[in-house]
């Protein structure tokens, strides 16, 4: 399975066990995170384009490590002035891995303790009449 997801209104095609570069993601190292704006899905032949997104489709990734990309220069000179300005900067980046991509998986569970709780709290009611 295939997705196109949205990080920092930036566009990636993601499948499982893909590391990807992305802009800056607030977290530590070794945090899990989960990315819900996806926005095209592809399994086997069948395309899946959201409205503007997938609902029921998220990506579990984890941070891998934040590191500075590349230097890009910005150098600016106007002819005929002796006018020169060069500059640069490095964006800061992080590293992820992508551990699964699917379907959300709901578990209902129920939890026994409370209806216990409430049943020994209207025994207690019952015996405090009498």
């Amino acid at each position: 399975m295939e997705v196109i997801v949205e990080i920092s209104g930036k566009q990636f095609r993601v499948k499982k066990d893909d590391k990807i570069v992305v802009p800056k993601i607030e977290g530590e190292k070794g945090d899990k995170i989960i990315l819900n704006n996806v926005l095209m899905s592809k399994v086997k032949d069948k395309i899946n384009f959201g409205k503007p997104i997938i609902n029921n489709i998220d990506v579990k990734c984890e941070i891998i490590k934040h590191f500075k990309g590349d230097k890009k220069i910005i150098f600016k000179k106007k002819r005929r002035k002796g006018y020169k300005v060069k500059n640069g900067y490095r964006d800061s980046v992080t590293e992820i891995l992508i551990n699964s991509v699917g379907k959300e998986e709901t578990k209902k569970t129920v939890s026994k303790k409370k209806d216990e709780t409430k049943k020994t709290v209207s025994k207690k009611k019952d015996e405090t009449k009498k």
